[in-house]
């Protein structure tokens, strides 16, 4: 039996690893065998149940391919070098994405979520959002616009709203990521807390 700890999931992007479930008492599910970040406690990642699709068998390293079927078995409750436990009974701590995309007057609305890491969590959220972007332009757009807003709404719902108005002659998204990551990167420096972020944009083939 396999579960899957996410640290992205939704409707592009998924981020996480997958492993053996090794033991279950009561509430508790215990998998892995090792470390998965090795935070520590209170990371609260989201788990799912996951299918194994094949093992690739070898002598010295075996592995397992294997996808989240979307059946949620909990929070990620403590993550040391011995072993991943998560609890059936504790909910998840993510931020959730939600990205509207104007592209040639076709508007398209993607949800997202980010599991909540005890640091930089700037860089999966800079990564989904662009990751979306990449989706949308099928990564061949070269030099274009972007303009509309970024709303960051903390855990408080106290909004943060940055208005972007992007140019670039060569590969848009390169421009959007590096805006994104900045503007992410000073808000979790300043020691503030991300409860769901909307990005609404529409975008412009030069």
């Amino acid at each position: 039996m396999s579960l899957a700890l996410m640290i992205v999931d939704g409707d592009i992007t998924q981020i996480g690893g997958i492993g053996t479930i090794s033991f279950i008492k009561d509430n508790l599910y215990y998998a892995f065998g090792h470390s998965f970040l090795a935070p520590g406690k209170d990371i609260n990642l989201p788990a799912k149940l996951a299918t194994t699709k094949t093992i690739l068998d070898s002598s010295n390293y075996p592995m397992k391919l294997a996808l989240p079927d979307g059946r949620t078995l909990g929070s990620l409750v403590l993550d040391n070098y011995m072993t991943v436990i998560i609890d059936n009974m504790s909910a998840s701590k993510t931020v959730k994405l939600i990205s509207e995309i104007n592209f040639s007057n076709d508007v398209k609305t993607f949800n997202q979520q980010v599991g909540k890491l005890n640091s930089n969590n700037y860089f999966y959220l800079a990564y989904t959002l662009t990751d979306i972007l990449d989706y949308t332009l099928n990564r061949e757009i070269v030099g274009g616009t972007i303009t509309g807003n970024l709303k960051i709404t903390d855990d408080n719902n106290n909004d943060n709203i940055t208005n972007l108005n992007l140019d670039n002659s060569s590969y848009i998204t390169s421009t959007f990521y590096t805006n994104i990551l900045n503007n992410l990167s000073k808000y979790e420096n300043d020691n503030k807390s991300f409860g769901e972020i909307n990005l609404n944009i529409t975008l412009v083939k030069k």
